[in-house]
């Protein structure tokens, strides 16, 4: 199975680390957990990672980029999501020239579609800028490489697991206690399962086990060098903000 990859692809290697002889989940519902896979915690842990060039208009905001290619499928900017990563501009500079980090954010207006802003570079119309940003894999699974397919598989079927071991608890006659303890240990046994499958998925991935993929909360205040950090991607008097 080359990539790129289609839902149904994991839906069939997940047999092979998952029995379900029984078939208690349905092919449906197979479906939707990988594809909450997929969005939720893959790619929060692996964002898929895309450049557009942005056409300059003469100010200092530029749109946000959109994915390159023809088709209503493609990746799109989320706004609690995404992120830019770099901005180059001018193109075709060797080194690459990057435009300072602390040079450009996303700047929001109510009612008006999110911009980029650039603090002290002015595109004109007609030049370029290069962006690379984050997106959301797509949810037929077809930008998830090669590298990750088993993993992503595991954890789609620890979401199966799961599933499971809540349909264990919910069965059995509670008047025969031997039926509610064997259905109460594969429960158990159920458990036990996901959270192995998802051990694996996250060794493979590098990522700490029970992590949220977000950033953590930053101390209320921090001390520094004012040289250094005050008013930041401003020129100083004798250093421009690029010897920094």
């Amino acid at each position: 199975m080359p990539f790129p990859y289609a839902i149904p692809d994991f839906v069939a290697e997940i047999p092979n680390v998952l029995a379900d002889d029984a078939k208690r989940i349905s092919a449906n519902t197979w479906t939707a957990l990988v594809t909450r896979a997929i969005l939720e915690r893959y790619s929060q842990d692996a964002p898929l990672y895309l450049v557009s060039d942005v056409e300059g208009n003469g100010t200092n905001y530029i749109p946000l980029p959109a994915a390159p290619g023809e088709g209503a499928d493609l990746p799109v900017w989320e706004s609690n999501f995404s992120v830019i990563q770099q901005i180059e501009f001018p193109i075709g500079q060797q080194p690459p020239q990057l435009i300072l980090d602390s040079d450009f954010r996303v700047y929001r207006t109510p009612g008006q579609p999110d911009q980029i802003l650039i603090n002290f570079d002015t595109p004109q119309e007609g030049d370029s800028l290069r962006v690379t940003w984050t997106a959301r894999h797509l949810r037929d699974g077809s930008t998830v490489p090669d590298k990750d397919f088993y993993a992503m598989t595991d954890f789609a079927a620890s979401l199966g697991a799961e599933n499971l071991a809540s349909f264990y608890v919910g069965t059995g006659d509670s008047t025969m206690q031997a039926d509610v303890v064997q259905y109460r240990s594969k429960s158990a046994e159920m458990l036990k399962c996901a959270a192995a499958l998802r051990k694996r998925y996250y060794n493979h991935m590098g990522v700490e086990e029970g992590t949220t993929g977000e950033d953590e909360v930053g101390p209320a205040f921090s001390l520094g060098n004012q040289y250094l950090e005050q008013n930041s991607g401003v020129d100083r008097l004798v250093h421009n903000k690029y010897s920094r």
